[in-house]
């Protein structure tokens, strides 16, 4: 197809040229459908026609962004108009084969959505199996040993919570000024039983939180000998890496900067601008938790009621990413401890 990079309105064409395989997936888990709305958005003398098959299309309004790949063009030729079938970008990557079983799976309800977000973080991050991480058990003091524990335990309680089945969709509607959103949000309560659950793993002022756990190992493995000691830095470094990728941006931002030539910096990224960290924060400490020094700065997000459900959506969506992250480092953290894989109990 031809490049159409200078079109101001609604929706935009890209020519991004072979980037990735061209996988497809079937239905997907946490699925982001979207509907362009009156087909006169379109600058005069633009539309989508089946030669576009294999582009690209960015959705751009609101408060961020989708791009997506076009799949299937059909015109109907009564009326002339195009039904245009997409996938999300980020979905494209699929099927990724996992280097090792998405971790806990075993004690979800569904374990579709595991797989399915282990994926992107093999296709982001290639972190080799947290199960061969070297045992150090006996260089790790008895408080060390109850931190890795509890952060185990609290790993696979949340394992099991509903909110990770990945039952979830997000439905954005684009009209000719403004946008609506509509999403498969849980309950009041489901929504703040999780955040209390993980923040336990997440926040880094928690007892038994990741940074304490993976302080503590960092520090530990200087009493290793050399080689070890270098194996075990190494192997940290790359899991510290991934989760600072993740606490700044939602994998749907980092799978299309992956995926997007060097130098397009013009194409818009899925999810662009939503930051995780941030987002989490807002809302733990803006109302789900606390009614405390974020509501105000929450409020200004959510005023719009389109705007909060995007930005809800988006929060237990980077809740849920980098709780499967944190599954796999208490894989890690089994295996510090002596043990080959975390299991359910018997």
């Amino acid at each position: 197809m031809c490049a159409r990079e200078n079109l101001v309105v609604g929706d935009k064409l890209y020519d991004l040229g072979c980037t990735h395989d061209n996988r497809q997936q079937g239905g997907s888990v946490g699925e982001t459908s979207v509907n362009l709305g009156n087909r006169t958005m379109l600058p005069r003398g633009v539309s989508i026609s089946p030669k576009d098959v294999g582009g690209y299309i960015s959705v751009e309004g609101g408060s961020s962004a989708f791009m997506f790949k076009i799949a299937a063009v059909t015109l109907n030729p009564l009326t002339g108009r195009a039904n245009v079938q997409t996938i999300p970008l980020e979905d494209t990557i699929r099927p990724v084969e996992l280097k090792f079983p998405a971790p806990l799976k075993e004690l979800a309800g569904d374990s579709a959505g595991f797989d399915y977000m282990w994926e992107r973080l093999t296709f982001l991050f290639e972190l080799d199996d947290p199960c061969d991480f070297p045992e150090m058990v006996d260089h790790l003091d008895e408080d060390l040993r109850k931190i890795a524990g509890r952060f185990v335990q609290t790993c696979r309680t949340l394992a099991g919570y509903s909110l990770l089945d990945g039952k979830g969709r997000l439905n954005v509607s684009f009209g000719r000024d403004d946008w609506k959103v509509c999403a498969d949000l849980p309950s009041h309560e489901a929504f703040t039983g999780f955040s209390a659950t993980f923040r336990q793993v997440h926040n880094n002022g928690d007892e038994a939180s990741f940074s304490k756990v993976f302080k503590g190992l960092e520090t530990a493995s200087k009493d290793l000998e050399p080689e070890k000691s270098k194996l075990v830095r190494e192997i940290l470094g790359k899991w510290r890496n991934a989760r600072k990728q993740l606490m700044n941006n939602m994998t749907e931002t980092l799978i299309c900067e992956r995926l997007q030539p060097e130098g397009r910096t013009d194409v818009p990224k899925s999810y662009m601008g939503v930051k995780p960290d941030e987002l989490i924060v807002n809302f733990n400490y803006g109302d789900t938790l606390h009614w405390g020094n974020h509501r105000d700065r929450l409020a200004e997000m959510t005023k719009d009621p389109n705007d909060e459900t995007f930005y809800k959506y988006s929060c237990i969506s980077a809740m849920i990413q980098l709780t499967h992250f944190y599954f796999g480092f208490a894989e890690l953290i089994g295996s510090a401890l002596g043990y080959a894989r975390v299991v359910a109990e018997t």
